[in-house]
């Protein structure tokens, strides 16, 4: 759930709801590991009427939850040469937010850097105005390994 300015009451009529039907739910899917963290860790900060609060919200529905991943095959690729000397390019398609966990994944590519692998990276998607600092600070540490920088 995103933080509305100004919509305080919708986003409580809204979180009951969202509340109630993950009670009742036999299974709740979500489409990334990260996003069920943040819905199960945001369940605790919220503060209802303390009329008729049901306890151990969290504990009763975090058994019910589960990541289903977008689908994907990937072709079989056979034993890698030693001699084979294409450089990886990998892609952030994702729009400029936290929601998408860029921190994870400038992260793993730092990581790579350290390891000496040769990589390419675009940097694609769709930067908004409360963009996360750890786009610019990758940025800078990645340096030329960067051949696309944003849209």
């Amino acid at each position: 759930i995103y933080p509305i300015e100004g919509l305080f009451k919708l986003q409580l009529s809204s979180l009951f709801v969202i509340l109630t039907f993950s009670l009742v739910a036999e299974i709740i899917l979500f489409n990334s590991k990260y996003n069920q963290d943040s819905f199960l860790d945001s369940i605790s900060k919220f503060k209802l009427q303390p009329d008729f609060r049901p306890k151990d919200l969290k504990q009763q529905i975090a058994p019910k939850c589960r990541v289903l991943y977008f689908p994907l095959k990937f072709p079989s690729l056979g034993p890698l040469r030693d001699s084979d000397n294409t450089v990886l390019h990998l892609v952030w398609p994702h729009r400029w937010e936290h929601d998408k966990d860029p921190a994870t994944f400038f992260h793993v590519l730092l990581m790579l850097m350290d390891a000496g692998l040769n990589f390419h990276v675009s940097v694609l998607g769709e930067p908004f105005s409360e963009v996360p600092p750890v786009f610019a600070e990758a940025s800078t540490h990645l340096g030329n390994r960067a051949v696309n920088w944003g849209n």
